[in-house]
C-alpha cells in the first residue's frame, strides 16, 4: 500500500517503506522533544534502542546546553 501510493505520490522517484517512515517519524519526535522516555514510549521503542541511535546527540546536546547563555 506504502509503495502503491509513493509511486503515484513521487512518479515513482521517491521509494518510501514503512522503516524509512517510521524513522523519519521517530527523529522529529526526538528532535522536538530532547528526550529519551518520551521517544520511547510514542514510538514502542526501548531505551536502549533509542540510545544506540541518539547516543550521539545526546552526548552533544549535554555538553553544549546552557553554553548561549554564558554572560
Amino acid at each position: 500500500m506504502i509503495k502503491k501510493y509513493s509511486e503515484a505520490a513521487f512518479d515513482g522517484k521517491e521509494h518510501l517503506t514503512p522503516e524509512s517512515i517510521h524513522r523519519t517519524f521517530r527523529n522529529t519526535v526526538f528532535n522536538q522533544s530532547k528526550n529519551v522516555p518520551v521517544t520511547c514510549d510514542i514510538c514502542g521503542l526501548d531505551s536502549d534502542t533509542i540510545l544506540q541511535y541518539y547516543r550521539l546527540y545526546i552526548d552533544d546536546y549535554e555538553r553544549h546546553k546552557g553554553q548561549s547563555f554564558n554572560l
